[in-house]
């Protein structure tokens, strides 16, 4: 967890001082993208959504969402190097699209779109990995067990993680699909994304410390 948010607040400040930056890493079709998504006087911004769309990209969320996770969940099996790879990646990259779309000025459309999702979607994509990273360094290093067997207990610390971040990215494909893309006041979507970040840290803290 701190390494993710440590390296995308490097990321963040990079960009903030070197804006040309983010094309070296991102590159300009991917950003000219990201800023006609955020663009607060832009048609992504302007138009309403139909019902249907959003159901539709609920579906897409979940999928995106699910793939993100396997993928990191799969790296950490892989000897843990894959998801520890592609969680730094996933880290600089977050922070270096932030710093941009500070210094374009369009900062309050994207963080007010981004947070409350954003609470669930990118912990439950730290848990997916850590539940693979126990997996993969079971293999690595099984103790006084043989291997398989090691891998198997390890198995079974890491489902409730793995059931864990799969609700939670049920969840937050849900929020972004239905609540993140409407028409609401900036502020009433930065306080209702502060309480699911305070409720997320909360949780995680209970479980850290009290293994519930």
């Amino acid at each position: 967890m701190l390494a993710f948010w440590g390296l995308a607040v490097i990321a963040f400040i990079w960009v903030t001082l070197y804006p040309d930056a983010v094309y070296t890493f991102l590159g300009q079709s991917t950003v000219l993208e990201i800023e006609k998504m955020y663009n607060p006087t832009g048609a992504v911004q302007t138009e309403t959504r139909a019902p249907d769309k959003d159901i539709l990209m609920f579906g897409v969320y979940i999928y995106n969402n699910i793939g993100i996770a396997f993928q990191m969940f799969a790296g950490g099996v892989l000897l843990c190097f894959g998801a520890v790879f592609f969680l730094l990646f996933n880290s600089f990259y977050f922070g270096a699209i932030g710093a941009h779309i500070v210094n374009v000025g369009f900062e309050k459309t994207f963080f007010s779109f981004v947070i409350t999702h954003g609470s669930f979607e990118l912990t439950a994509i730290i848990i997916a990995s850590a539940a693979g990273c126990q997996i993969g360094y079971a293999l690595l290093n099984p103790s006084q067990f043989t291997r398989s067997y090691a891998m198997k207990k390890a198995a079974q610390t890491a489902l409730p993680l793995i059931v864990g971040a799969f609700v939670m990215l049920v969840l937050a494909a849900f929020i972004e699909a239905f609540w993140s893309p409407r028409a609401i006041a900036h502020e009433i979507k930065f306080v209702v994304g502060t309480v699911c970040w305070t409720y997320v840290i909360y949780r995680l803290y209970r479980g850290m410390r009290y293994g519930t």
